[in-house]
């Protein structure tokens, strides 16, 4: 299970969740992707992702980013 920091941006911590429920490791997700594990990684404690690189990692692992009304 991998770690979600509160520090991080709202959408990582909503990937890693994802991640973790579909029990996928950094690894799983760069693969395929373009982005490197490292990468990745650094989108917890370091950085935020860009939105072309958070695109390609979760429509590699079969999600995408919407745009909805606020409720």
């Amino acid at each position: 299970k991998l770690k979600i920091p509160q520090g991080a941006p709202q959408l990582v911590q909503e990937m890693f969740k994802l991640m973790n429920k579909n029990k996928l490791l950094v690894a799983d997700v760069a693969d395929g992707s373009g982005i490197s594990p490292r990468a990745i990684s650094d989108w917890r404690y370091k950085r935020s992702p860009t939105l072309q690189s958070f695109q390609a990692v979760l429509n590699n692992f079969g999600y995408e980013i919407k745009i909805v009304p606020k409720d």
